[in-house]
């Protein structure tokens, strides 16, 4: 499900815009905001996949707005000045519209979303925490740790308790093996092996007693 913010400020665009969202299966329209302060705040404190921007805005400027985000979503600027379309696309958006904005014409835009965020995350693992949904490449992730009923996600910058279980985790397969009952490691970065120890990324992991043929087998 996509998960997209509405930032307009004309009432009857924002009716039209949501009912549009709301006629699509595979799009969520999980907030409105009307001006860019606003709109700037809520994205700060959210995820969004995608969002849906005016350019005239009450208290700034659209295009402004996402020249401010360090990370933006995917964008998909609506307005009825054509003339902005070139600042548009210079930011990366993925489709511009201009208002009166057909169905159709709305679909074909999420068509693009849609394939601009498969090929983001194609290598990308999703996980919730603190409110947010974090995005992170298979291949940062140096190992998982059980940590009751959660499991802790460790990179080489990020660590995050996330409420996942280390059995589904152990599905993932390559690049990740289990070594322990408390510990899925990424392989890629092991350095060595030494007794019951697997040594990755300056981390010391055990490994227990009934992984322990596994692990070698997958070494050798």
């Amino acid at each position: 499900m996509i998960k997209a913010l509405l930032v307009e400020d004309e009432p009857i665009a924002v009716e039209i815009l949501s009912n549009f969202i709301n006629n699509l299966e595979e799009i969520e329209l999980v907030a409105v905001k009307n001006d860019a302060n606003s709109a700037m705040k809520w994205i700060y404190d959210n995820d969004v996949d995608v969002i849906f921007q005016d350019i005239n805005l009450p208290q700034g400027n659209g295009i402004d707005l996402i020249k401010s985000l360090p990370n933006p979503p995917a964008i998909v600027f609506t307005t009825a000045y054509p003339e902005h379309a070139v600042d548009g696309f210079e930011l990366n958006a993925i489709d511009y519209l201009v208002k009166p904005i057909a169905f159709e014409r709305f679909k074909a835009a999420v068509e693009k979303v849609k394939s601009r965020l498969n090929s983001k995350t194609i290598d990308k693992l999703s996980f919730k925490a603190n409110n947010r949904t974090y995005l992170i490449d298979r291949n940062d992730i140096i190992y998982f740790q059980s940590a009751g009923d959660y499991v802790k996600v460790n990179t080489a910058d990020l660590k995050i308790v996330v409420n996942t279980t280390m059995k589904h985790l152990e599905s993932l397969k390559q690049p990740f093996l289990r070594v322990h009952k408390s510990f899925i490691i990424n392989t890629q970065y092991v350095n060595f092996l030494e007794g019951n120890l697997v040594k990755l990324a300056g981390e010391s992991i055990p490994i227990g007693a009934s992984y322990k043929q596994s692990v070698l087998d997958h070494f050798k």
